[in-house]
C-alpha cells in the first residue's frame, strides 16, 4: 500500500511542477535609455525609457537610483517602479545617478 500511495504522490508531484513552470531569466536586461533630467528648485526629477527583458520571463520589477554628491561615491538611494524618480530636498551642488 505504501508503494502505491508513494507512486500516486509522484505522479501528483510531477503534474503539479509541470502545472507551474519556473522562469529563469539569464539574460540580463538592457540598461535604461534616453535619460532626461530636470531641475526644479531644491528638486530634480529623473525620467527615463524602460529596459527590455526577457520576453519569456516576467520582466523587470523595478530600477534601483544611485546617486553621488559633489565627487563621491554612489549610494542606494531608492527603487522605483516606474520610469520616473523626483529627487526632493537637494543642496546645492553636483549630482551624479545611475
Amino acid at each position: 500500500m505504501k508503494k502505491i500511495s508513494l507512486i500516486i504522490f509522484g505522479i501528483f508531484l510531477i503534474s503539479l511542477i509541470n502545472a507551474f513552470p519556473i522562469c529563469v531569466d539569464k539574460t540580463p536586461p538592457s540598461s535604461p535609455s534616453n535619460l532626461t533630467l530636470i531641475i526644479s528648485g531644491n528638486n530634480i526629477e529623473l525620467d527615463w525609457d524602460p529596459a527590455i527583458d526577457e520576453p519569456e520571463c516576467s520582466g523587470i520589477s523595478h530600477y534601483d537610483i544611485y546617486r553621488g554628491f559633489n565627487e563621491g561615491n554612489l549610494t542606494f538611494i531608492s527603487n522605483a517602479t516606474t520610469t520616473n524618480y523626483i529627487d526632493v530636498g537637494l543642496s546645492p551642488g553636483t549630482y551624479i545617478y545611475t
